[in-house]
């Protein structure tokens, strides 16, 4: 009999609480215009991967994994992957672009154990990145609360 590591993942892994807009639709981006992540080879999107493109980007610009520093800056925005394309919390890989749904404004609290977690899967491993992207993502009305596990 094979044996293999089954992880069940689900929206409330990530999400702590999440206000009702007046604007359906308003905190997410899932369309193939506003929701494509370019993957380099080797790289997995999971449940809470970070990723971000420049600020007021055009339309149909691509996002990126938050795997360095150096993207962590003002002149970025930053999103939270949620959801593959199927909107199903299935991990995300291969070299490409990727139609994914993601968490791009607030009014939302995530678990910051959770977004600590994918950071650290995607390669941002220092906990001064770690706490300068929860800075960053607040800016846009993303909370990270304090959690446990």
């Amino acid at each position: 009999m094979a044996k293999f590591t089954y992880q069940a993942r689900k929206l409330s892994d990530l999400i702590l609480h999440e206000a009702d807009s007046a604007y359906i639709g308003y905190t997410r981006a899932d369309k193939a215009v506003d929701a494509t992540v370019t993957l380099a080879s080797g790289d997995v999107l999971t449940l809470g991967t970070p990723v971000f493109r420049a600020k007021n980007a055009v339309s149909g610009t691509k996002w990126a994994p938050v795997k360095l520093n150096t993207a962590l800056v003002t002149t970025n925005e930053f999103a939270l992957v949620i959801a593959n394309g199927l909107g199903e919390q299935y991990d995300v890989s291969g070299t490409g672009d990727h139609v994914v749904t993601l968490l791009v404004r607030g009014n939302v609290t995530v678990k910051d154990a959770t977004l600590k977690a994918a950071c650290t899967a995607i390669g941002l491993t220092a906990a001064a990145d770690q706490a300068n992207l929860i800075h960053l993502l607040k800016a846009q009305d993303i909370v990270a609360e304090t959690t446990i596990a």
